[in-house]
Formats: C-alpha cells, sequence, structure tokens
C-alpha cells in the first residue's frame, strides 16, 4: 500500500504544470461559454481568458496547492 503523499505526487507535479494536449484543449474550447459562467472555473480553464494554446505549459497551482495541503 502507498502512502496519499505517494499517490498524490504525480498529479501534485501535472498541476505544476504539464503541456496540455489537444483533447484537453478541444475540451475546454467545446464548453467555454458554459465555464465563462463562473469566474472561477473560467480563471482556471481559461488563462489570460482565452483556449490555451496545444502544447502549451498549463499550469493549476490551485490545484497543486491543494493537494500538498492533503498530503
Amino acid at each position: 500500500t502507498k502512502s496519499f503523499a505517494e499517490v498524490a505526487a504525480p498529479a501534485i507535479e501535472y498541476a505544476e504544470a504539464f503541456p496540455i494536449g489537444e483533447e484537453f484543449v478541444s475540451f475546454i474550447n467545446r464548453n467555454q461559454n458554459v465555464l465563462r459562467l463562473w469566474p472561477t472555473s473560467a480563471a482556471f480553464f481559461l488563462p489570460n481568458n482565452a483556449v490555451p494554446e496545444r502544447g502549451k505549459i498549463f499550469r493549476q497551482p490551485a490545484l497543486a496547492a491543494t493537494l500538498r495541503e492533503l498530503a
């Protein structure tokens, strides 16, 4: 068995920064009108108020901080 910290470590690393893939970009693009209804969702998924480009580094610092706190 592993501790939560061990299991969460890769998720924390990805939340800190990862190159965003085509599927994720497509999801955000298709759903941006809905995401914009909630400021927190818009800030999370639409950095700089725009759909991120495929391959760009995507960061989720709030998620990384939450997972670190839980670990």
